[in-house]
């Protein structure tokens, strides 16, 4: 709804498209910050290790920013189609 209001107020689909990309791919840097962070502290308790080298971690950053745009193509799609006289009715 808050999305329909900005489109109401009269904001551009490209400021809308940002807000909502950036966030995600926010989100998504975060979620891959702590999980490095956590598993390089976590490594030593685990009997069996696997070793995840700079390859490896650069190629995950991609696979989170990849999900993290599809994911929010998906938020953006759904966003844009409300309509922004649905604000007014409700």
């Amino acid at each position: 709804m808050e999305i329909a209001l900005l489109k109401l107020m009269g904001a551009r689909t490209r400021v809308v498209v940002g807000m909502i990309l950036q966030q995600s791919l926010l989100l998504g840097a975060i979620g891959y910050g702590m999980a490095v962070a956590i598993g390089s502290v976590a490594f030593e308790q685990f009997p069996r290790r696997v070793v995840v080298g700079p390859v490896e971690l650069g190629g995950l950053a991609v696979l989170v920013a990849v999900i993290c745009v599809l994911a929010s193509v998906a938020g953006i799609v759904r966003a844009l189609r409300i309509p922004p006289t649905l604000v007014l009715a409700g």
